[in-house]
């Protein structure tokens, strides 16, 4: 995975997994509010998000929210992106992803060069490197580091969301992020975070 520059993504399509880790924060609304990337969500990515990871928080107004804001719009596959949303879900079950992760990947490279899929998932992020090795794909942690670089949140900000989603969505690094997330977050904090496992 690589760090995500500011100019050269158009959309960012969320998997679910990302879409709850943002939920995680607190304050997702904030965030999305100054992400300069067009973000979307695949209706399949959609219906996977089922609850809140925040205790007493409504899952479903805090998405209406977004689209209502033009944060983070639900998008449906178009008919040339059904054959790579086929191909992800059919065959054994080593080799393919559940229905939401596929939807996000075949939007993403049948959209645009410049339509990035964020995905935490290891088999998922396996599965599209291998094949589509020449693109580009981003984890949750990548959208905080490029809005940290970018100077458009604070980096106490982003400590304070990060260790917010690692704690209530239980967020997952990758071991090329977490350098930079045990940096951003401080080690007491990590220390309090089973998902980083023992890089804490």
């Amino acid at each position: 995975m690589t760090s995500a520059s500011v100019d050269a993504i158009d959309t960012a399509v969320l998997d679910a997994s990302v879409a709850i880790n943002l939920l995680g924060t607190g304050v997702s609304e904030e965030i999305l509010s100054v992400v300069p990337w067009h973000v979307v969500i695949e209706r399949r990515a959609h219906r996977e998000i089922r609850r809140h990871p925040i205790a007493g928080r409504d899952h479903a107004a805090e998405l209406h929210a977004w689209e209502l804001n033009g944060w983070a719009g639900m998008v449906s596959l178009r008919a040339d992106m059904r054959q790579a949303f086929e191909e992800l879900t059919s065959g054994s079950l080593i080799k393919t992803l559940d229905d939401g992760e596929a939807a996000t990947i075949a939007y993403a490279v049948g959209d645009s060069e410049r339509t990035v899929p964020v995905i935490d998932e290891k088999k998922a992020t396996k599965i599209f490197q291998q094949r589509w090795p020449n693109r580009r794909l981003l984890e949750t942690a990548d959208i905080f580091r490029s809005l940290v670089e970018a100077e458009l949140v604070s980096k106490r900000f982003a400590s304070d969301a990060v260790y917010s989603a690692l704690t209530h969505a239980r967020m997952h690094v990758s071991h090329q992020m977490r350098p930079w997330v045990l940096d951003l977050i401080g080690s007491s904090r990590a220390a309090a975070c089973p998902s980083l496992g023992r890089s804490a």
